[in-house]
């Protein structure tokens, strides 16, 4: 577990800003996403598109890439949930 201990008025905090948080690259992607992750054990993916829809649920990722080709041009909200750890990263599809 990480402390963080903020003095003085926060405004906004970008998960990126965290040491150990995931980053999503490509972004924006067409057809594969990859995660920096330390490992993939107990981690689950759920991508969520604007209208609240969940397009793709991955209950035990595999791997740190994530075939994404399916999804339309668009703006999506990807959740990565690891124990009681939930990170939300947006993600920008461009065909």
């Amino acid at each position: 577990i990480q402390t963080i201990i903020v003095s003085g008025t926060v405004t906004s905090l970008e998960s990126s800003d965290v040491p150990g948080t995931p980053i999503v690259y490509p972004n924006p992607a067409s057809d594969k996403v990859f995660l920096n992750l330390n490992s993939t054990n107990g981690v689950s993916i759920n991508i969520y598109s604007p209208d609240g829809r969940n397009p793709i649920t991955i209950d035990h990722l595999s791997s740190n890439e994530l075939d994404i080709s399916f999804l339309k041009t668009g703006f999506y909200l990807l959740v990565i949930t690891k124990g009681s750890d939930i990170i939300t990263k947006k993600l920008v599809i461009q065909k």
